[in-house]
């Protein structure tokens, strides 16, 4: 169990992978919803479980930040 700042910004590790989505996705070409959906699913299957977990490891030390910043802004 971490404690866990109540306002703190968001924490949360799947922000960082929408920015690696975006990244990708910027360099595609869609036309439709489907076909965008299509892209986000190809992209997201390419990100590695070593990268999901180097990010989610980190959480103690983003909470520790968090913490110490009194909930403000962190490097993370």
């Amino acid at each position: 169990m971490m404690d866990w700042p109540p306002q703190s910004p968001d924490l949360n590790p799947i922000e960082q992978f929408w920015g690696k989505l975006e990244n990708k996705l910027d360099r595609s070409v869609v036309h439709s919803k489907e076909s965008l959906w299509l892209e986000v699913q190809k992209a997201w299957d390419n990100i590695s479980v070593e990268v999901l977990r180097k990010n989610t490891d980190t959480m103690p030390e983003r909470c520790a930040a968090v913490i110490a910043a009194k909930a403000g802004h962190t490097k993370y």
